[in-house]
């Protein structure tokens, strides 16, 4: 997995010289992982997670959220980062240049660093047009640039982005074709193309230090309509899986960090439930099938595909039910209500305890936080 620019205030104090933790505590991290292993077992042991369920459970819900959040308005999130009720938030909005410095006055708030995103496609998906260099859509680049030329123009714009604060970008796009909600934003419609530059687009980022997130799994290429408007329908299962899982397949293979599951209706597997709310998709298909292991956002919860059947407290409970680590909020307007419903859930058995902090392991392994030293 790539490593983030920032490292967690905790470390950063450490590396400085500060003397408040125990000398060797990261050393009795590893030494408690190896203590609590199954006896025998062999294998290999990721101190991330460990110490994960001595957290609050209002914290580890906390990291599950990430609501979107206007770029001139991050003070408004101010007192949810400072007392852990989410785990970081999406800039929206056009920013100016003023933006780094907004983003530097709040990012620091919370005992956990939060992660930083944004969408920056390229194209007509570029939040930063303003702020940094302007990038021409992805199926232009597949046209005027060869894979080496992309991943060192996303190299690049991966450095400026983390300067500005950001720890995450949601690109690139691997759908196969340009259907409803895609069009110029897909490398093209042939599998090979869109595995070949879509692997050059992540690795352009993460060399430039950031957290890519490929999306929208299963394919959103071939749907049949915009997923802001209504829920799409995808081909059926093994049509799907012939082309369009096949960039994200490959993106797997090769050590992506995140993938972002989109809200697509897909006939064999999800029997009329959006991709991104559906145990079939994402802990059947996506972590069993693919053996995908990274952290797994929803698209924004708050899009037509979702809204015109759920609350978003109910999305939430089932998108982390499926097996997303982390749900994507159109907003901050309700993160009390989702608090208590998750709370709820746990009590009631709806959502397994076990499986949250799965997810909170995974989101401090990327944040290069371990839950002993919080």
């Amino acid at each position: 997995m790539s490593s983030l620019v920032s490292p967690s205030a905790s470390q950063a104090q450490t590396a400085a010289g500060d003397t408040s933790r125990p000398t060797g505590s990261l050393s009795g991290v590893v030494a408690n992982a190896y203590l609590l292993a199954e006896p025998g077992s062999g294998a290999a042991v990721d101190p991330h997670l460990v110490c994960v369920d001595r957290l609050d459970t209002a914290d580890q819900i906390g990291q599950t959220l990430m609501p979107g959040v206007a770029w001139d308005r991050l003070d408004t999130i101010s007192e949810l980062i400072a007392a852990g009720r989410i785990g970081g938030w999406v800039v929206m909005g056009t920013p100016d240049s003023t933006l780094d410095a907004r983003i530097g006055e709040v990012k620091g708030l919370g005992a956990i660093d939060p992660l930083v995103a944004v969408d920056e496609e390229g194209g007509r998906v570029q939040r930063l047009r303003n702020v940094l260099t302007r990038l021409p859509s992805a199926s232009q680049m597949a046209a005027t640039l060869n894979p080496d030329e992309l991943r060192e123009l996303f190299t690049g714009h991966a450095r400026d982005m983390v300067a500005l604060g950001f720890d995450v970008d949601f690109a690139p796009v691997l759908d196969v074709g340009g259907g409803p909600g895609i069009g110029d934003r897909s490398y093209g419609d042939e599998v090979p193309v869109v595995i070949e530059y879509g692997l050059a687009n992540i690795a352009g980022l993460e060399d430039g230090g950031l957290l890519s997130v490929a999306k929208h799994f299963p394919g959103h290429g071939s749907a049949s309509a915009d997923s802001h408007e209504e829920l799409p329908t995808t081909p059926p299962l093994a049509e799907l899986l012939a082309l369009d899982v096949e960039p994200f397949r490959h993106a797997i293979e090769g050590g992506v960090d995140a993938i972002m599951v989109g809200h697509l209706d897909v006939p064999g597997l999800t029997d009329s439930m959006p991709t991104s709310l559906s145990p079939e998709a994402v802990s059947g298909l996506l972590r069993g099938d693919l053996g995908f292991d990274g952290l797994v956002f929803t698209d924004s919860l708050d899009m037509g595909a979702i809204v015109e059947r759920w609350s978003t407290p109910e999305a939430v409970e089932l998108a982390l039910s499926a097996g997303n680590d982390i749900a994507l909020l159109g907003n901050a307007d309700e993160i009390d209500t989702i608090h208590l419903r998750l709370l709820d859930a746990l009590s009631a058995g709806r959502l397994d305890a076990a499986q949250l902090a799965a997810s909170v392991a995974r989101i401090l392994r990327a944040k290069e936080i371990f839950a002993c030293t919080l």
